[in-house]
């Protein structure tokens, strides 16, 4: 499985090479018109508002943030990342590979019901939350108490 995945690395950088300027950019301008494409639903667009929300970001014009960042990578940028971060012969490359194997002998578990597996891992506490995009005030009793008592001295 390994050389498998290796192999398809190589591969893929082959692909970045051979590939074209005008397919670089028109594979850039598709993936950013996906990035920017409004929700279709007032339900996808309140899970985008939530998502921020509740990753404590805050961050609610994220899309327009990293296509404009993603519009500035040369083709020539992007195979000098792969090269350094991706490829098996660089030395700032770091891999993680797990192989988990079962122990369990008989029926599979029932399904938990969780189907969107980004949102699931994104709400899990596996690592102190990123700093907000936007500082908000805490709203705690400390914040309210505060504010009364400003308002009975006036």
């Amino acid at each position: 499985m390994e050389e498998r995945i290796e192999a398809f690395l190589k591969n893929f950088r082959n692909n970045i090479v051979e590939m074209k300027d005008e397919d670089y950019q028109r594979n850039v301008n598709a993936l950013a018109n996906r990035r920017l494409e409004k929700p279709k639903t007032l339900r996808a667009l309140s899970n985008r508002y939530w998502h921020e929300i509740e990753g404590r970001q805050y961050s609610f014009n994220r899309s327009e943030i990293e296509v404009e960042d993603l519009r500035k990578i040369t083709k020539d940028e992007l195979l000098k990342f792969y090269d350094d971060k991706i490829m098996a012969d660089s030395d700032k490359r770091q891999k993680l590979s797990v192989r988990v194997r079962s122990t369990v002998k008989g029926a599979v578990p029932e399904d938990n019901g969780k189907t969107d597996i980004e949102r699931f891992k994104s709400l899990l506490a596996t690592y102190p939350w990123p700093k907000p995009v936007v500082e908000l005030p805490s709203a705690g009793a400390d914040t309210l108490s505060a504010s009364f008592k400003e308002k009975e001295k006036n």
